[in-house]
């Protein structure tokens, strides 16, 4: 990672993990977005791809940096957790919405860990409940 992290919107980010999901190098996500060539999205997201060309257009060594470097989202919110853990890692984790006690949980092991802990926006935590079944709970700070 360089020392200046670069940061996606959420939208951004779940789908550049989706389109590397469907099979897309780093390089055809920025040549697809550029050329505004990217698939129409089938998933149950129904990602506008257009948005991630109009993106690129204007920042496009951002993308690239991001997708060359990493990135951090600029600002997740729980449902925004769920889904990223949901195309990057294939696993549906449990929302807990109480007031107060929002929360994600997962089963993730330690490289999973370290790579969600990367992009999570300020204000979020990764907590490891059980290390040897690798459960853990992402919750706001404070």
């Amino acid at each position: 990672m360089s020392e200046t992290i670069v940061k996606l919107s959420q939208n951004e980010a779940l789908m550049v993990e989706q389109l590397r999901q469907k099979g897309f190098s780093d390089e055809q996500i920025v040549n697809g977005a550029l050329a505004r060539t990217l698939p129409v999205d089938d998933s149950m997201f129904e990602f506008d791809y257009n948005e991630l060309s109009n993106f690129v257009e204007q920042e496009s060594g951002t993308l690239q940096s991001a997708l060359r470097d990493g990135y951090q989202i600029k600002y997740n919110t729980i449902r925004g957790i769920r889904c990223w853990i949901l195309i990057v890692f294939e696993q549906d984790p449990v929302l807990v919405f109480d007031a107060g006690k929002e929360a994600v949980y997962a089963t993730l092991n330690p490289l999973q860990q370290q790579q969600l802990q990367l992009v999570l926006s300020h204000g979020w935590q990764l907590s490891v409940l059980n290390e040897e079944t690798g459960e853990v709970v992402i919750k706001p700070i404070g």
